[in-house]
């Protein structure tokens, strides 16, 4: 079981930037109350040495995976199909199917980002209807890799599998009220997309991305016109569209009075925009 002292040590070996040393800490952590974990870890790390290429990938790949085996054992799902948990791992990937499998664990992973992997004809109402759902804390998208057709864009990709229905399902479900982190990217779903955020039930959010989204003025003024926005520190709005208006909307916002880090850059914000956005006291503002 993976236990906080573990957690504490994880959180820092995987942090970016990195931190100087941290990786060798909890290296001897290991090392010391799971072995077998530790072995492994620093084979990964250290080893390889002067053998050729071609042996080096070969061997470092039997690492991976005896490595991402050993971390799926330590969490307790080694008997759950379709978890993808990578050695060291900053995300754990599970099939949306399977989301009863992380129940018992959850409570453990409160610094890993979990990542539902979605097939279209699964219902996405009872994705967002588990239990196991509550305890999300960063959740993103992707796809099967498997299910790709390569004549379509990822793009169209994303629009053909999840789209207006998923984000519907997320932000209406009680059970996401507690979401800290969100990423969306590309859906094309236009100001639909800032509006079903803004019109969600969250009250904890910290983190949001939207990027690629034509969310344009109107859904930077949805956004900022949201309660939703009142408890995050880091926003970006990339490549969405957004204009003067939009970057107004924004400045003028009051709820964004804890934001941290703001991110409007790709957009077609003008110079009235780029005024009223620099005079926030942001400790971070990238346009």
């Amino acid at each position: 079981m993976i236990g906080e002292d573990e957690a504490a040590l994880w959180r820092l070996a995987v942090a970016s930037p990195p931190v100087a040393g941290a990786l060798d800490v909890y290296l001897d952590w290991l090392l010391t109350h799971a072995p077998a974990r530790g072995r492994l870890l620093l084979r990964r790390t250290r080893g390889a040495g002067r053998r050729k290429r071609s042996e080096r990938v070969s061997a470092l790949l039997n690492l991976w995976e005896k490595e991402r085996k050993a971390w799926t054992a330590a969490l307790g799902l080694a008997g759950c199909e379709d978890i993808h948990c990578a050695p060291l791992p900053q995300q754990l990937s599970i099939d949306a199917a399977s989301i009863a499998c992380l129940e018992p664990v959850l409570e453990q992973l409160p610094f890993l980002e979990i990542r539902l992997l979605f097939d279209h004809a699964y219902g996405l109402a009872d994705v967002f209807a588990s239990p196991a759902a509550r305890t999300i804390r960063s959740l993103s998208f992707r796809a099967h890799s498997d299910r790709i057709d390569p004549e379509e864009s990822g793009v169209a990709l994303l629009r053909s599998y999840f789209g207006a229905e998923v984000l519907a399902a997320l932000c209406a479900s009680p059970n996401m009220a507690h979401l800290e982190e969100l990423r969306l990217s590309g859906d094309e779903l236009g100001a639909e997309c800032a509006k079903r955020v803004a019109e969600a039930p969250f009250v904890a959010l910290r983190r949001l991305s939207i990027h690629g989204e034509p969310i344009g003025d109107e859904g930077a003024a949805a956004l900022a016109s949201s309660p939703v926005a009142a408890t995050l520190r880091t926003l970006k709005l990339t490549g969405c569209r957004i204009g003067d208006a939009g970057a107004l909307a924004l400045a003028s916002s009051p709820h964004l009075a804890r934001l941290e880090e703001l991110d409007v850059s790709s957009n077609d914000i003008g110079p009235v925009g780029v005024a009223a956005l620099r005079a926030l006291p942001l400790p971070s503002l990238v346009m």
